[in-house]
């Protein structure tokens, strides 16, 4: 795996694979779901405000993948310092 996970607020985990796979994980580690594109996944996912899952895939499409997560887990990682809208940084 190339890609770093995406984390939903629902704590659901979200990173592709050079399986042609992008994996959705369970706060417990246990698998969710997953969904085959045409190709290896090297970009990160990406969630949208709506929970909509966005990936890249080596067969230079673009996934649009509906999720039930409300957008980006409010967490240090992988956005330090920033708000879950990746609007800029955040007070504290």
């Amino acid at each position: 795996m190339r890609s770093c996970p995406a984390i939903g607020t629902d704590g659901t985990i979200y990173v592709g694979s050079h399986d042609h796979y992008l994996y959705a994980i369970k706060p417990d580690g246990t698998l969710k779901w997953k969904y085959e594109t045409g190709s290896g996944v090297d970009s990160s996912p990406v969630i949208g405000e709506d929970g909509t899952i966005y990936v890249g895939s080596d067969d230079r499409c673009l996934y649009a993948i509906r999720g039930n997560s409300g957008g980006l887990a409010d967490t240090p990682w992988p956005m330090f310092h920033h708000d879950v809208r990746h609007r800029g940084r955040k007070s504290e």
